[in-house]
């Protein structure tokens, strides 16, 4: 059970440019709507706190898909510098948008199975445990979903590079709590990894 005068807020980053996919992969069809609106419901759907979507590459072209939602969208500029930029201009948006925010959970648009009792977990996992960073836990690798408590926050700000928060969640490895999540294997960045999802029967 959330506790409910906490403030969190979800960060679903989308601003790459899907060089590999050769098309925006923000945009692919899944399950009636595209693989980042599927993302944007499970995020609402969890009812953590607000969501906020960083866009970058084919940024017009998204926003023209997207439904009319209760989250907010922010645009990188600089999105070409790697997922640092959109977790450094996401985070800061967030800490000066949402009062008192204690905690961001960072998502990507193009992990399918993602749902929103999942999402739930790792606030529930921050809280049970009070370790500041929650991430999830897939094929021998941590990675996203992954939360952050505020604690964090002037880390995730420093973050450079392509590598995300990689390098922040090997730094504070003692201080890392981690949710299971099977379908983390499978994200969306080539042709073949799309055909196997829609040929996915389970």
């Amino acid at each position: 059970m959330l506790r409910m005068n906490s403030q969190y807020a979800i960060l679903i980053l989308a601003a790459g440019s899907s060089s590999r996919m050769g098309s925006p992969k923000q945009l692919l069809s899944y399950k009636g709507k595209t693989l980042l609106q599927h993302s944007i419901d499970m995020a609402l759907e969890a009812n953590i706190g607000r969501v906020f979507i960083v866009l970058g590459a084919n940024a017009k072209s998204i926003l023209n898909k997207l439904e009319h939602t209760k989250s907010s969208i922010i645009i990188n500029e600089t999105w070409i510098e790697g997922m640092s930029s959109s977790i450094r201009l996401g985070a800061e948006h967030i800490i000066n948008t949402v009062k008192k925010v204690e905690g961001i959970l960072i998502m990507v648009g193009d992990q399918p199975y993602i749902n929103h009792k999942l999402l739930q977990r790792f606030i529930q996992k921050h809280e049970e445990t009070t370790l500041p960073i929650i991430v999830a836990s897939y094929n021998k690798v941590l990675g996203v979903p992954a939360f952050f408590h505020q604690t964090i926050f002037h880390q995730l700000l420093q973050l450079r590079g392509d590598k995300g928060a990689r390098e922040l969640i090997k730094k504070q490895i003692n201080n890392v709590g981690k949710v299971f999540f099977e379908g983390g294997v499978l994200d969306i960045d080539t042709p073949e990894d799309y055909r196997r999802l829609l040929n996915d029967k389970s």
